[in-house]
């Protein structure tokens, strides 16, 4: 986590890694002021080793074969993984070594948005 820029306050770090660049543009219009977002396109690279590189406390993929690289990661490390598939519109939430269909309304940047700052807050707070 970062320390805000006007609140002190510690700020989630988010990284974005996706393969359509607006994705990460409207995540990155949707966190403002709520968390710091890292977005790196994906390319098939090295996902977990950017992860490490990076320490986020979320990981949001518009890519198939990048969520399930980040998915051994968040496994170990901790954190939160969610997978927007821009193709059907569905979001996965992977929690407890397995995906899950998220319960969001759409897979708009704000209900996006909402999911993660949501379930890092329960983290935060168990």
């Amino acid at each position: 986590m970062t320390e805000g820029p006007t609140t002190g306050a510690t700020l989630p770090v988010i990284a974005v890694l996706c393969r359509v660049p607006l994705v990460a543009e409207a995540l990155r219009g949707a966190f403002e002021g709520m968390a710091e977002v890292r977005s790196l396109p994906t390319h098939g690279g090295d996902t977990a080793g950017v992860l490490r590189w990076l320490r986020p406390d979320a990981v949001i993929v518009d890519d198939e074969r990048a969520a399930e690289s980040a998915a051994p990661y968040v496994s170990t490390e901790g954190g939160l993984l969610v997978h927007v598939s821009v193709t059907d519109g569905k979001v996965r939430l992977f929690q407890d070594e397995s995906w899950e269909i998220a319960d969001v309304d759409g897979s708009t940047p704000d209900a996006i948005r909402n999911l993660v700052i949501g379930s890092l807050m329960r983290r935060v707070n168990a």
